[in-house]
C-alpha cells in the first residue's frame, strides 16, 4: 500500500497541472469526480487535505509538488490547457512495467519521486540471474540466500534455532523457508531482539558472514552469465532489460517529477527505441562490496553517443540484497539505487528545473496558502 508521503506527492503534483489550489476551500465530491475522471475516491481526497492540515512537512511537502506542477502546465505545451486527469498511483502495476504511472494526463504517464535513489525493486533472482541472460521476470522465486550461501544461511539459523527455546522448529533451513508460518516467523524476529548481548555478536557475525558470500556470489554469478549471454542472440533483449531496469526506460515516452536535494525537476524520458537510435551500450559489471554491513552488489554501467568517438560515460549503481519485513520473514528482495542525482543522465531531457532555496520560489510558495 502506497504511503500518506507517496499520495500526497502525486495528488499535489496533478493539483499544480490542473492549476487548481487543492484545498481551502475543500473541493466538492463532483469537482474531484471531474477532475480526476472518477479515480480518485473522495474520502481518499479527504484523507490528502487531512494530512497536509495536520502534518507540517506534508504541508510544506505538497507546496513545493503544487508548484512543480504548476510551471510544468506552463513549460509543456501538451499540458497547458488541461481540465481533468486520471490519478492511477492507487492501482497495483504489471510486473513488466518498469516505471510507475502515477498520474496519467492526456495520454502521457507520469511518475513522481521524492528523495528516492530507488530505481527498481526486483527480486534478486530476475536483477542477477534472468536479466543477465534476457529472460522475463518470474513473479515467484525462491529464497536466495539458499541459492547462492547455503552452508552460512544455515548455519545463521541454526544460532536462530539455537536461542529459540521452546520453539519446534524444523532442522534444516529450507525446510523452514517453505513451511514456516508468519507467526512463526514473528516469534523467531522476537528471539532475535531479546537475545543476550554476547548471543547478538554471534549472531551478527553469522549474518555477516552470509552477507559476505551472497555479495561475492551474486556479482560472479552475473558476470558469468552477462559476459557468456551478451555475446548470442539475446543480445538485444538484455540490452533492452538494462535499460529499462538502470534507467528507468519504458517502450512508451513518459514524464517523471522529481524532488531531489534542493530540486524539483521534471524530464522527459525517451522510450528504448530513441535511446538505442541515439546511444550505444558499452558494458555493465559487477563487484561485491564485501565491507557493507548487508549483501551489496555494486554496478558499472557504460554507455556512449552513438556515432560518436570519446569517453565512454559510466553510471555508479548498487543494490541491497535483504530481507525488507525483518530478518527470517521471507525470501530477500534486491533493490537497485543509483549512487548519482537525475541531472547527471543525459537522454533525461530537463523540462523544469526549480530551487527550492532561492529567493523567487521562497516568494512563489508564500503566496500559496493551503
Amino acid at each position: 500500500m502506497p504511503t500518506l508521503k507517496t499520495e500526497v506527492s502525486e495528488l499535489s503534483v496533478a493539483f499544480g497541472i490542473l492549476g487548481v489550489k487543492p484545498i481551502n476551500p475543500v473541493l466538492s465530491e463532483e469537482e474531484i469526480s471531474t477532475k480526476f475522471e472518477n479515480t480518485l475516491p473522495y474520502d481518499k481526497y479527504i484523507k490528502y487535505c487531512e494530512g497536509i492540515e495536520k502534518n507540517e512537512e506534508l504541508h510544506q511537502l505538497s507546496r513545493e509538488l503544487f508548484i512543480l506542477g504548476k510551471e510544468l502546465r506552463k513549460e509543456y505545451s501538451v499540458f497547458n490547457n488541461v481540465n481533468s486527469l486520471k490519478w492511477t498511483g492507487g492501482k497495483r502495476q504489471g510486473s513488466t512495467v518498469t516505471s510507475s504511472q502515477d498520474l496519467m494526463v492526456n495520454m502521457v504517464p507520469i511518475s513522481v519521486k521524492v528523495d528516492s535513489n530507488v530505481m527498481y525493486n526486483r527480486s534478486p533472482v530476475n536483477l542477477l540471474e534472468n536479466l543477465p541472460q534476457g529472460l522475463n521476470p518470474e513473479t515467484r522465486a525462491g529464497n536466495w540466500y539458499i541459492k547462492v550461501a547455503r552452508n552460512e544461511f544455515q548455519k545463521l539459523y541454526d544460532y536462530v534455532v539455537n536461542i529459540s527455546s521452546g520453539l519446534n522448529l524444523p532442522a534444516d533451513v529450507e525446510e523452514f523457508e517453505e513451511s514456516a508460518s508468519k507467526n512463526i516467523r514473528k516469534t523467531i524476529q522476537k528471539a532475535i531482539g531479546q537475545a543476550k548481548d554476547t548471543q547478538k555478536k554471534v549472531f551478527n557475525d553469522l549474518y555477516r558472514e552470509m552477507c559476505q558470500k551472497t555479495s561475492r556470489a551474486s556479482a560472479e554469478l552475473f558476470n558469468d552469465l552477462f559476459a557468456k549471454n551478451i555475446k548470442t542472440r539475446r543480445k538485444n533483449s538484455i540490452i533492452e532489460m538494462v535499460l529499462k531496469t538502470f534507467f528507468r526506460i519504458n517502450s512508451t515516452p513518459y514524464l517523471l517529477m522529481v524532488k531531489e536535494g534542493n530540486l524539483l525537476l521534471a524530464f522527459s524520458i525517451p522510450n528504448v527505441t530513441y535511446w538505442k537510435s541515439n546511444w550505444e551500450f558499452l558494458n555493465l559489471t559487477a563487484q561485491a562490496d564485501t565491507s557493507s554491513l548487508q549483501s551489496e552488489v555494486i554496478f558499472n554501467l557504460e554507455i556512449k553517443p552513438r556515432g560518436k568517438e570519446g569517453e565512454a560515460i559510466a553510471f555508479p549503481f548498487h543494490s541491497e540484497i535483504r530481507w525488507s519485513h525483518g530478518k527470517f520473514c521471507g525470501a530477500p528482495e534486491a533493490k537497485l539505487y543509483k549512487d548519482f542525482t537525475y541531472e547527471k543522465i543525459p537522454f533525461y531531457e530537463n523540462i523544469v528545473k526549480i530551487d527550492i532555496n532561492s529567493a523567487q520560489f521562497n516568494q512563489t510558495i508564500a503566496n500559496i496558502e493551503f
